[in-house]
């Protein structure tokens, strides 16, 4: 079993992400990630392993999983992500043709947002 922090690490390298961005979004202090990382303490709370898990897009059973191994990294995350696209695509086909021009434009704004600030 591999520690929680090797799991959100891995999670922050395959987005290209700073641990900094992560704890601005989850509203807690970087320096207490840092801390409780640095202790590899095994008291991170449910609600924050829920909130990374959100911020990640991920299931939680992704830090819950004691089966999840280093090397199936990538391929857990890639099950899930198949899932989400799936799901998305069922209900993408669901809709008119107006209201899926709407969602390609929201799509395609919230990736212009984020480009923007990602640094």
């Amino acid at each position: 079993m591999l520690p929680i922090y090797e799991k959100i690490d891995f999670l922050l390298k395959l987005n290209h992400l700073k641990q900094n961005n992560m704890c601005e979004a989850i509203k807690i202090p970087t320096s207490t990630y840092s801390s409780m990382k640095q202790r590899n303490s095994k008291s991170i709370s449910i609600d924050t392993i829920r909130d990374i898990s959100s911020f990640f897009n991920i299931s939680i059973d992704y830090f819950l999983n004691n089966e999840v191994e280093k090397k199936n990294y990538k391929e857990f995350l890639l099950d899930n992500s198949n899932k989400i696209a799936q799901e998305i695509t069922q209900k993408y086909s669901m809709l008119n043709e107006d209201n899926k021009t709407l969602v390609l434009t929201l799509i395609n704004s919230l990736i212009e947002i984020q480009n923007k600030d990602t640094p």
